[in-house]
């Protein structure tokens, strides 16, 4: 579980970073992107947390798969993140 707090504790971080940054107010690409990412991070540090492992970059199915009550809202709100998902790409992808 020790490492469920260093995920929270960063993604924390992030998201002051990310409040205070000033892209916030343009809200870019590039913001919606590390919100996602930081959103991501915070809700796989809840599932170590609780004892398991998450997989996958889908915000909302992590939300999902959570062994808690989950509103609905904050999934529909993970739907909307899951949106700007952009995929890491392989060298050979570039071509």
């Amino acid at each position: 579980m020790g490492r469920a707090f260093d995920w929270l504790r960063q993604a924390e971080r992030d998201l002051q970073q990310a409040l205070s940054s000033e892209d916030w107010d343009i809200m870019n690409g590039h913001a919606l992107l590390r919100t996602r990412q930081r959103t991501e991070k915070a809700v796989k540090a809840l599932h170590l947390f609780m004892g398991q492992e998450a997989w996958g970059h889908v915000v909302a199915r992590l939300l999902l798969e959570l062994p808690i009550f989950v509103p609905e809202h904050l999934v529909e709100k993970g739907k909307v993140l899951d949106g700007h998902y952009i995929p890491p790409l392989l060298p050979q992808q570039l071509s």
